[in-house]
């Protein structure tokens, strides 16, 4: 689904209400419909490095504790983990829906998530490690800035990083294609 656009994600959060996501990468987003402001979880983002802009529209919707291990079990389909709207969403988004005979659970990943402030940087920092069952993992800061301060934002965090001694990853992937190739490569193997 990542090549046709698509991520489509179930969250278990420790303390909080579950949720699952499908997320349409890229979008334009004054094409992307005013109507699904109406729901909490929807999100357009942009997200930028020194590559590029990615614009992304995103419907977070609450699940029922119990589901996704139920799904993960087999006990349960997984067209139970989305809801109605959120395939709306995706087929208007681009224009086609998930093919959930296709659909293969990728997983478990690890996830932790920390907020951090530092007088250095005027911006509040999101620090998230990612875990996959093989020990390898990955960690991504970040910063939210208004879109019209995005190239400055970009530049002065990269600077800040720099100044913290950061180590930069050379190869930009984004923590989904790290964890979804790694996941994708192990089902195939074990299919032939």
């Amino acid at each position: 689904m990542l090549k046709g656009g698509i991520v489509a994600r179930a969250r278990r959060i420790v303390g909080e209400e579950h949720d699952s996501t499908v997320k349409a990468r890229p979008v334009v987003p004054e094409a992307v419909s005013a109507d699904w402001k109406k729901y909490r979880g929807f999100k357009v983002e942009a997200d930028a490095s020194e590559k590029g802009v990615v614009k992304s529209a995103s419907l977070t919707m609450p699940v029922d504790k119990g589901l996704i291990k139920a799904v993960i079990a087999g006990e349960k389909a997984i067209t139970k983990l989305f809801t109605k709207e959120q395939e709306v969403f995706i087929a208007e988004m681009v224009k086609g829906k998930i093919d959930y005979e296709a659909v293969v659970i990728l997983g478990p990943l690890h996830a932790q998530r920390w907020k951090l402030y530092d007088p250095g940087c005027p911006w509040q920092i999101t620090v998230e490690l990612w875990q996959r069952e093989d020990g390898a993992r990955l960690m991504e800061a970040s910063i939210k800035a208004p879109i019209e301060q995005a190239a400055l934002a970009i530049g002065g965090f990269m600077a800040f990083l720099a100044e913290m001694g950061a180590e930069r990853d050379t190869e930009q992937q984004t923590k989904t294609r790290w964890a979804l190739e790694y996941y994708a490569a192990k089902i195939r193997g074990t299919k032939g």
